[in-house]
């Protein structure tokens, strides 16, 4: 066959699976696009792309300058999709798809046969411990820069490719192309950044170490830079060395859960047996190895899948080790919002399960005829298990943010029952109703979810709401009311006379006029629980 015929082959070939992957995305996530709804950020961008337009990414900037992309990003999606829940989700779930498809066409280029590197797409679209970007609009823009650095890979390739073939212009057009995408990935969400200084590892696939080195100092260094510019220009204050060692500690436990769980969908075991089962199967594939005779086939597909299980691995840890100096909230084996943490490293964790799948099974059927065979049936029906399970929890998963939802549609409505026409500039604290529906995910949490919400509610910009909850009081100053203890600050307090108090179980509000008003409603108006009890 020539070039051009597999060429043509290869863009069926591409299509196909990412059709297949379209697919499935709409199967498993389309009833989250109808069902689902806002969270955490997504109130307050939606009420900034509506009435905050002027100045708006320069207020960005002040926010967010250590990623200058989602700058632009985050209010663009806001003001272009406007506060249409479905259609940020529906984004949401592209980016996601889109995702899939680049890892496929990275996979594929760097040799991987077709079925096994579509299974590994298909899984990294399903991975439920992943899953808060596909089902929180605002957290898209993860699979976003992520994409950026797997499309940045394969220009990088495709280039040494065209160098191969002497086409020396084009091959430098492709890696600076590919350069841009991994300064756009970084500068997305920095959690590709660690994977992507060690492109060149791939590059050695094409070419020699005189041919790759310059490229891969100068994707380095660009990287490199991108990264500082995030570390330094982040608004966050560095831990100390003993916290962040007691947060890489965390970190690895996590880690070794969700090795577990993505190798044990459907059962429930002691995470270090799983690992120390994956440990096994890679050792023992090593050894394996080592006794084949050189050119033997086994030997072949046995170091194939080592280096595919053993690049698992580092794409796995780099995908967490950013979060060590971060704030210890961020956890591997966090529920609901805080799986975000695992977007890149779930790349690895899925590499690093289906090598030892495949490892497992040329081990297991090793010497025997139609060795090949019976090994391609034994890890398509263990992947097939692996999808169905990941499927299950995934779905599990959207039914407790859509339940979420739900909540939050009817907290809302019970808001506007209780207080239909709130004057102008006037400020809402809401009492008696719980911030989440279970761990991780939300209703209303923070100071700023809500204080974006009513404003769209009522069609006001002028207007501010805050949630108050268990571990929060209300203060009765002389002359302004507004919650204190940790997390809140003057500027969520309202002069009396603009204050009002809401009881949402109850569909009971009160205005709040005098200190003398407040110190009474204080003891009549409970915050709400942290969590909804089950």
């Amino acid at each position: 066959m020539n070039n051009v015929s597999m060429s043509r082959a290869s863009r069926r070939e591409l299509l196909l699976v990412s059709g297949l992957l379209m697919a499935v995305g709409c199967l498993i996530y389309v009833p989250h696009v109808i069902d689902g709804g806002f969270t955490i950020d997504d109130w307050g961008h939606a009420a900034a792309g509506q009435y905050f337009r002027d100045g708006i990414f320069e207020t960005y900037w002040q926010v967010t300058p250590n990623r200058p992309v989602l700058v632009v990003y985050v209010p663009l999606t806001f003001m272009l999709f406007g506060p249409h829940a479905s259609v940020h989700l529906a984004w949401a779930l592209f980016l996601a798809v889109l995702m899939s498809i680049a890892l496929y066409a990275l996979l594929r280029r760097l040799s991987m046969q077709s079925r096994h590197a579509a299974t590994i797409a298909l899984l990294l679209l399903l991975f439920p411990w992943s899953d808060a970007a596909r089902f929180w609009a605002t957290a898209s823009h993860i699979n976003l820069g992520i994409t950026f650095g797997i499309a940045g890979l394969i220009l990088a390739l495709r280039g040494f490719d065209e160098l191969a073939a002497g086409r020396i212009g084009r091959e430098r057009i492709l890696h600076a192309g590919a350069v841009l995408l991994y300064a756009l990935s970084v500068l997305t969400y920095e959690i590709a950044g660690i994977t992507l200084l060690f492109a060149g590892a791939l590059y050695l696939t094409r070419a020699s170490w005189r041919v790759v080195r310059w490229r891969w100092a100068l994707d380095s260094t660009v990287v490199a830079a991108c990264l500082a510019w995030s570390a330094t220009k982040a608004d966050r204050v560095r831990p100390p060395l003993e916290q962040m060692l007691e947060h890489a500690e965390q970190l690895g436990n996590g880690a070794a859960t969700i090795f577990a769980r993505a190798s044990m969908p459907f059962a429930t075991l002691d995470r270090w047996v799983v690992v120390a089962v994956l440990a096994t199967i890679a050792v023992s594939a090593l050894i394996a190895w080592s006794l084949q005779r050189v050119g033997d086939d086994t030997k072949q597909v046995l170091q194939r899948w080592l280096i595919t299980l053993g690049g698992g691995l580092f794409v796995a840890v780099a995908g967490w080790v950013l979060y060590i100096p971060a704030d210890p909230y961020y956890q591997v084996d966090s529920p609901g919002v805080g799986n975000r943490t695992n977007v890149m490293a779930a790349i690895g964790v899925i590499l690093v399960v289906y090598s030892a799948l495949v490892l497992a099974a040329t081990l297991l059927f090793r010497g025997k005829e139609n060795r090949k065979s019976f090994a391609t049936v034994l890890v398509t029906i263990l992947a097939v298990l692996l999808a169905i399970g990941y499927a299950r929890d995934t779905r599990r998963d959207q039914l407790a943010w859509a339940n979420a939802t739900d909540e939050t549609d009817w907290m809302l409505a019970s808001l506007e029952a209780s207080l239909p026409e709130p004057p102008p500039e006037s400020t809402v604290y809401t009492f008696n109703y719980p911030g989440s529906h279970a761990p991780g995910i939300l209703i209303f949490s923070f100071s700023w979810d809500l204080n974006g919400a009513i404003k769209l509610v009522y069609d006001d910009p002028t207007l501010a709401g805050y949630p108050i909850l268990e571990g929060a009081r209300m203060r009765c100053d002389r002359r302004r009311v507004g919650p204190t203890e940790m997390g809140w600050a003057p500027a969520q307090s309202a002069a009396y006379g603009a204050a009002f108090f809401v009881d949402v179980a109850r569909s009971r509000a009160e205005r709040i006029d005098s200190r003398q008003q407040c110190l009474r409603a204080v003891d009549r108006f409970t915050p709400g629980p942290l969590i909804r009890a089950p």
